[in-house]
């Protein structure tokens, strides 16, 4: 198992906080209550929590608050049940497959671990409580349960947890400064509010979405491309994708777009002298290579027609990170006519 930080507070089903380590020798064990075998071993883990809660704790960490309650009612339970809702601390211990079990010494450092359910393993872990414990055995009638069951994917491996948790891990590669909108804001109206747009509605930059778009190259993220004019403001690999993200791009065109923000920031194309003008000019761009077969450039046929995502999201996603990072905005320093 990789070394991470077991340390976490969690809310228990009455909203006290519970905190982990506890200077105790502890059973945490992680569960959904849509999961069979979950639900299988709950018994179990009651009769642990009987036996060896005085003086180890049994803690139950459900991936559903709404879940947490119902497994406390359908199963009577007694054990302190967590809410981990949002999977973060499920993240953080990595594991595939609920129930995942661990049984850690006071200070949280992991003794014996496994997942799913095979009745032999449920049976040492019995045997190796008891004896680091110095206490009677649980009453558990071993053979009312299966050799082996199958246990479930954890929640926090679905595709839409998962791409929030790593955007928002404190491992996450995006630094780009984050702004919170209200509730009841209007995305689209902030965003134009705030003068992001070229005049066009744009995608919100979620978390997600700028991961996603970070995906489309290898470069890091905190990689930087160019120095962008006027403001001479240095352009890292994720505020050019955040800017991607908003014209519409996909994350395969990323590569375009870093290379075309590269083009235009140096001196032979000055588009410091575009932007800060009053003359005004309107840049081309050519793309050569095979990434236009990939991404389905119009080519050839419309080569400079509507109606093709990526010729008209690329140009727009240049044109913001000059916009959004240079700070070239009409009536600022662009003083065209």
């Amino acid at each position: 198992m990789t070394e991470f930080d077991p340390g976490f507070s969690l809310p228990d089903l009455d909203g006290l906080p519970r905190q982990f380590p506890s200077g105790r020798p502890s059973l945490v064990c992680f569960v959904k209550e849509d999961c069979k075998t979950c639900n299988l071993v709950m018994p179990v883990l009651e009769a642990f929590h009987r036996t060896f809660g005085a003086r180890g704790g049994v803690l139950l960490v459900g991936q559903s608050a709404a879940g947490n309650a119902t497994l406390k009612e359908r199963h009577a339970l007694t054990m302190p049940v967590l809410d981990d809702g949002d999977c973060s601390v499920s993240f953080v211990w990595d594991f595939e497959i609920v129930p995942a079990v661990y049984w850690t010494d006071g200070e949280g450092k992991v003794g014996t671990q496994f997942e799913g359910f095979v009745r032999s393993e449920w049976q040492a872990l019995e045997q190796q409580i008891g004896a680091e414990l110095d206490l009677a055995l649980s009453e558990i009638n071993w053979p009312d349960y299966p050799e082996w069951r199958p246990g479930c994917g954890s929640r926090h491996l679905d595709p839409e947890v998962n791409e929030r948790l790593r955007a928002t891990a404190s491992d996450s590669p995006m630094r780009a400064r984050r702004i919170e909108i209200a509730s009841a804001d209007d995305d689209a109206e902030f965003m134009f509010d705030q003068g992001f747009s070229d005049g066009l509605p744009l995608v919100p930059p979620t978390p997600e979405r700028v991961m996603r778009m970070l995906a489309g190259t290898r470069r890091g993220a905190q990689d930087i491309v160019a120095v962008v004019p006027p403001n001479m403001a240095p352009a890292t690999v994720e505020k050019i994708a955040i800017n991607a993200v908003m014209a519409g791009c996909r994350p395969d065109y990323l590569p375009v777009v870093i290379a075309a923000v590269e083009a235009v920031c140096t001196d032979e194309f000055n588009i410091h002298g575009v932007t800060a003008t009053t003359m005004g000019a309107a840049p081309v761009m050519v793309v050569h290579g095979p990434i236009r077969h990939r991404i389905g450039m119009n080519m050839k046929l419309s080569a400079l027609g509507a109606g093709n995502r990526a010729n008209a999201t690329i140009g727009r996603a240049v044109r913001l990170v000059i916009r959004n990072i240079g700070g070239a905005r009409p009536g600022g320093v662009d003083r065209s006519t």
